[in-house]
């Protein structure tokens, strides 16, 4: 971002194609009883930037063009393919009258399992998908590359290094396994708050 010509400037959310099933979980209960707070097409100021003076203005700063240096994984040296399904699907798991089940593969968060293991040093193909609606996925401890979304190309958003992506139809992650998690397991889980608090996380290690 330039600020050099003083004016302030907005960060502004877009379009939320999940307003709707969000609005829905909160009206019917599931959620905590919070309706969602902008409907599908609103758009909400999330922060404003407003540029002060400089002292010396005739001083200029350029940011460089690269910032750290990356090399992406190849896809050909992959060794693993695995399959991550964000679950969504009503039970009793969230009260005593029934609501709505959270999980990963069907299986809610449990501290004491680690539901994967992979080898430091190993690339992988991470498959993911949503049910019901768009889910951010987040990896501790990695950076990965879309592959394919939906089995084509990655769209705009996918590009570049991510550790977040938004999933609901299949999508194909290419991850590296450099940091080392033996004894302490890296998380995996929907970035929703109230998902991942409910269940919609996984732990895996990297030795």
């Amino acid at each position: 971002m330039d600020f050099a010509d003083g004016r302030t400037v907005s960060l502004v959310t877009g379009p939320d194609a999940n307003a709707s099933m969000m609005g829905m979980m909160g009206s019917t209960g599931m959620m905590g009883g919070r309706s969602a707070a902008a409907g599908p097409t609103s758009t909400m100021t999330v922060l404003r930037f407003a540029p002060r003076a400089m002292a010396n203005s005739g001083a200029r700063t350029s940011a460089p063009d690269l910032l750290v240096p990356r090399v992406r994984p190849d896809p050909t040296k992959a060794v693993r393919r695995r399959r991550l399904v964000l679950n969504m699907g009503m039970g009793g798991m969230m009260g005593a009258g029934g609501g709505m089940t959270l999980t990963i593969n069907g299986k809610p968060f449990d501290r004491g399992r680690v539901d994967e293991r992979v080898r430091l040093g190993d690339v992988e193909i991470w498959e993911v998908s949503g049910q019901m609606m768009k889910h951010p996925i987040h990896i501790h401890g990695v950076h990965f590359d879309v592959l394919r979304r939906d089995g084509g190309r990655p769209d705009l958003l996918d590009q570049g290094a991510r550790d977040t992506v938004l999933v609901k139809e299949p999508v194909e992650l290419l991850i590296r396994f450099d940091q080392p998690a033996s004894t302490a397991p890296f998380m995996y889980h929907c970035h929703v708050l109230e998902h991942e608090d409910n269940g919609m996380m996984g732990q895996f290690t990297v030795s």
